[in-house]
């Protein structure tokens, strides 16, 4: 999964709240829950919200430490081993838990042809909606850039987004989502 970086958050954020989205920025999804055509996603922070669509980027890691320390590790001159296990595939368990209608967007920071055939296998293994393809091997697009390009896969095709201003990419995954949400579209 890729990160969206503060510049692209704060793009995503201007383009939604203009079409009466409520986005919550500074708290964690802690559960996704349906009935019926009813999604309502409880935040880490104790608050609740109703949606329609739910795009996170839900792992900034894809591992983590095995261990954890209860303190700092004082430096010396033995060697360190750190051993590292899989994140939780949140993604993944959404998908399943999916109910209604729902959307699943998933998003997939990779580099070149090989990472962009990872994110094809992704639709299926995942079994999600879209996938967007961030190609983090070029230095010109995505981070600490204006612009960004992307690759949007579904079940209907790919549609590759031309570099272009973050908010137009923004703009053109949102618009992807929507279609997805449009009965018979799937």
């Amino acid at each position: 999964m890729a990160w969206l970086d503060p510049e692209m958050t704060r793009l995503l954020d201007y383009d939604v709240r203009t079409h009466d989205v409520d986005l919550r920025l500074g708290t964690s999804a802690a559960a996704v829950n349906g009935d019926g055509d009813r999604l309502v996603v409880e935040l880490s922070d104790g608050t609740s919200v109703e949606a329609d669509v739910v795009v996170m980027a839900a792992a900034v890691a894809d591992y983590r430490p095995a261990e954890q320390l209860e303190s700092k590790r004082p430096k010396d001159d033995a060697g360190w081993t750190l051993t590292l296990e899989p994140t939780a595939d949140v993604v993944r368990e959404l998908a399943a838990a999916r109910r209604n209608g729902q959307v699943i967007v998933a998003f997939g920071a990779e580099g070149g042809a090989d990472g962009l055939e990872r994110k094809r296998r992704m639709l299926a293994d995942k079994q999600v909606d879209l996938v967007v393809y961030n190609d983090v091997s070029r230095d010109d697009i995505g981070f600490d850039s204006e612009d960004n390009e992307v690759v949007l896969i579904s079940s209907a095709g790919e549609q590759r987004i031309a570099k272009a201003p973050k908010p137009a990419i923004a703009a053109a995954i949102l618009d992807a989502a929507e279609r997805l949400l449009e009965p018979g579209s799937g």
